[in-house]
């Protein structure tokens, strides 16, 4: 559950007990015990049982209600390989779209990196490199990694 459903669900529980609390005159709260903790939580206590069913009610209705969320995401992977198709780890790949490149990351021990991005057109590189790969009509691709040589070596 996401951290702003579970805030959600805090603060309708909070006010729904504390409107239990305030609701009705004295007499009609003669036979109910409220009681608050000072912890970080608060504890209710109330001898009615529709009031629990109700609190369970809304606790309910929060879980259900739909906080608006970005669109679905997807994931795009990117298998890193040498020229013998093995898996290279811990090359960094980054990941551009039509208008945006976004932060590098790096290939796992399989030599994979995955992308959670909003369908798209996508393309990703070796970063540094500007050889991309379009991901055309597919949600994985294949880079072929030919590491550059060092010039210093004779």
């Amino acid at each position: 559950m996401s951290i702003i459903k579970r805030t959600l669900l805090v603060i309708l529980t909070l006010v729904t007990v504390i409107s239990f609390a305030s609701c009705g005159s004295e007499a009609d709260n003669s036979d109910s015990k409220v009681e608050a903790s000072s912890a970080a939580g608060s504890e209710v206590q109330d001898s009615s049982e529709d009031a629990v069913s109700s609190v369970e009610d809304s606790t309910s209705v929060a879980e259900e209600s739909s906080v608006e969320e970005g669109p679905a995401l997807i994931d795009y992977t990117v298998n890193v390989v040498d020229a013998d198709g093995n898996p290279v780890e811990g090359v960094s790949v980054q990941l551009c779209s039509e208008s945006a490149c976004f932060l590098p990351s790096m290939t796992d021990a399989e030599g994979v990196v995955v992308f959670q991005k909003e369908e798209g057109t996508y393309k990703a590189c070796i970063a540094g490199t500007e050889a991309y790969i379009y991901f055309e009509d597919s949600t994985e691709i294949t880079i072929v990694y030919t590491p550059v040589s060092d010039s210093n070596e004779e």
